[in-house]
């Protein structure tokens, strides 16, 4: 794995950003995340598991990169089951087949719980 730097240019933290400018990436980053999703889970067949902002990085050249694959899969057999230790993923952003698990051990099918947390990512935006 390559160590990838990059610029966050949109840091959450800069409120300098003109409000025209926040209006543009509000319809055009969705799309990007969604795009990127889609090319991790149908290209690359990877469950990502923990989708949040912090994992969400936009380049100078605002191109999504998706990172932190630490706790990622290969997904070889959509009916087996991923599975969450009691950490290792953002309960926050986790869907909720994953938090309400009874055994402290979160059970999610195929890729739905990367997009439940994708959206749980779009409505902080």
């Amino acid at each position: 794995m390559d160590l990838v730097s990059v610029y966050n240019k949109n840091n959450s933290n800069d409120l300098s950003t003109p409000e025209h400018e926040h209006v543009h990436l509000l319809r055009t980053y969705p799309a990007c995340l969604c795009q990127a999703l889609n090319y991790l889970h149908e290209v690359m067949k990877i469950k990502h598991k923990d989708i949040k902002p912090e994992n969400i990085l936009i380049d100078r050249h605002d191109s999504i990169i998706i990172t932190d694959f630490g706790i990622s899969t290969r997904h070889t057999d959509s009916t087996n089951p991923i599975t969450y230790g009691p950490t290792g993923y953002t309960a926050k952003y986790g869907a909720p087949e994953v938090i309400d698990s009874q055994d402290e051990v979160g059970v999610g099918r195929d890729y739905d719980v990367d997009t439940f947390s994708l959206g749980c990512v779009m409505l902080e935006m």
